[in-house]
């Protein structure tokens, strides 16, 4: 969502490349017909919701080409027209301006940080990824075709110096971002760059970011952004598959009951981190048990509900392994030894509420054998066992000084706490109770912000989310 500040920027800063001349011009960028230098600039432009011209040219030894070529500011291209006549090369450059123009965060920062340091590690982000364009551009001055595509291959090899800048990579990538808390102009670049290695116009493989879960789900979140596969939406040419919206099923399968329980924080989990992914919601015990278990039995001997099924290959099933396995696969799982630990703990601790909401709500527990048994107990949930539980998830929050549980970017247990935060809210409710999260002001803060969050705006307003807690065909008392 771009924002009428932002608008009102690019406006502005437009007027200088005007003056004079009709509003209605477009500015053009011309480029070879191939996803390279220029391909984050013609995206930028699309973000911004500039008038522009997409000119491109059919190849460096084109008539086209030859003939513009002596005619450019500097002989090379990207090059940029602007309507006053200006004309300015560099795609870099490029990209930095038009990302001061341009935003694809709800609060309207743009995409080039005003902050200075900000734009900095942006700067340093981008740098990084050049010098691994670097480390390959040096071999396209081999004249053997193979020859060349085996000294490229040899580069993410083990030891190779694409692969180990990759690894560096994803050690230092944020969770869900390069830099900051929104998408930012390292992400672009990012999302641009490692789909450019992966399209075909470079000899390696489309699985290249298997091995980098970090890095595959930042490309993935701008992947998916609705202004930016809006832009990739119907585009010809096999080098720009990779780059849009996939049409192909969902490498991700959240396997579990049509209920919220246990597979909800899994949804939060993948809807935060932008990736494509199939929400299995079983909705009889005959499609679970009857047919589709058997399946699930071959990958995984332990099948059972939820499961989380990577490319049909890999499954993990219980809860807990299934919360870290994608908190792993996204960079949710803390990034030192201590933050890992304490992700366990969070899991284990709110578990323990997990069960007895479990006690409380199913006849089958045979803790509340009867409805009114669950109506006592019920009352005694809302007013013990949720502020024991809450007085030290209160605790943990003050120790740690940050607005989650882990750090101040959200993470694995968050979604799992923030869960049963809410289904007890949904609790007090039916029961005419006060809100048992309101007498807390850290975890209140903390189940606000979740809510808020604008990577699960689409979630909170899904079907998903409306689906009751507990499972009415389980004969739950509360659903």
């Amino acid at each position: 969502g771009r924002g009428k500040a932002e608008f009102g920027k690019v406006a502005s800063v437009m007027e200088l490349h005007t003056n004079s001349v009709s509003s209605a011009m477009a500015i053009s960028l011309a480029y070879f017909d191939i996803p390279a230098l220029a391909e984050p600039v013609r995206l930028l432009l699309h973000i911004s919701g500039l008038k522009w011209e997409d000119k491109r040219i059919p190849g460096s030894g084109s008539d086209m080409w030859k003939e513009m070529k002596p005619k450019t500011k500097w002989g090379q291209l990207p090059v940029c027209h602007f309507p006053d006549g200006q004309e300015v090369a560099q795609s870099k450059a490029l990209t930095r301006y038009f990302a001061k123009l341009s935003s694809l965060d709800s609060k309207g920062r743009t995409l080039y940080p005003e902050d200075p340091f900000s734009a900095l590690l942006v700067d340093e982000w981008i740098d990084v990824m050049e010098d691994m364009r670097n480390a390959i551009m040096k071999h396209f001055a081999i004249e053997d075709e193979e020859a060349k595509k085996a000294a490229m291959l040899a580069l993410i090899a083990p030891g190779g110096a694409l692969k180990e800048l990759m690894e560096k990579a994803e050690k230092h990538a944020g969770s869900g971002h390069f830099v900051g808390d929104y998408t930012t102009l390292a992400d672009i670049w990012g999302f641009w760059w490692f789909s450019l290695l992966r399209c075909g116009f470079l000899p390696f493989p489309a699985t290249l970011l298997d091995e980098f879960p970090k890095i595959s789900a930042i490309v993935e979140s701008v992947r998916m952004n609705p202004v930016v596969s809006s832009y990739y939406d119907g585009m010809d040419g096999k080098l720009y598959a990779i780059f849009g919206r996939p049409k192909a099923k969902a490498p991700i399968q959240i396997g579990y009951w049509a209920i919220r329980g246990l597979g909800a924080p899994l949804r939060m989990m993948c809807e935060y981190a932008g990736v494509r992914y199939e929400d299995k919601q079983y909705t009889s015990g005959e499609e679970w048990f009857g047919k589709d278990k058997e399946s699930i039995l071959a990958l995984n001997p332990l099948a059972n509900l939820p499961y989380v099924l990577v490319n049909g290959e890999t499954c993990v099933c219980q809860t807990s392994s299934c919360l870290m396995f994608l908190g792993e696969r996204f960079g949710m799982n803390g990034s030192t030894p201590k933050e890992k630990i304490a992700v366990k703990q969070l899991l284990d601790e709110i578990y323990d509420l997990r069960n007895k909401m479990i006690d409380l709500s199913y006849p089958f527990k045979k803790v509340n054998r009867t409805k009114e048994e669950y109506l006592v107990s019920a009352v005694s949930q809302l007013d013990e066992a949720c502020p024991t539980t809450y007085k030290k998830l209160e605790a943990w929050l003050t120790s740690m000084n940050t607005k989650f549980f882990i750090s101040n970017q959200i993470s694995t247990p968050d979604f799992h706490i923030w869960e049963m935060l809410d289904q007890h809210e949904k609790l007090a409710k039916s029961h005419d109770k006060p809100s048992p999260v309101k007498p807390f002001t850290k975890l209140k803060i903390f189940h606000e912000a979740i809510q808020s969050e604008p990577k699960l705006k689409a979630y909170f307003a899904s079907p998903s989310y409306e689906l009751p807690c507990n499972s009415p065909m389980g004969g739950a008392y509360f659903v």
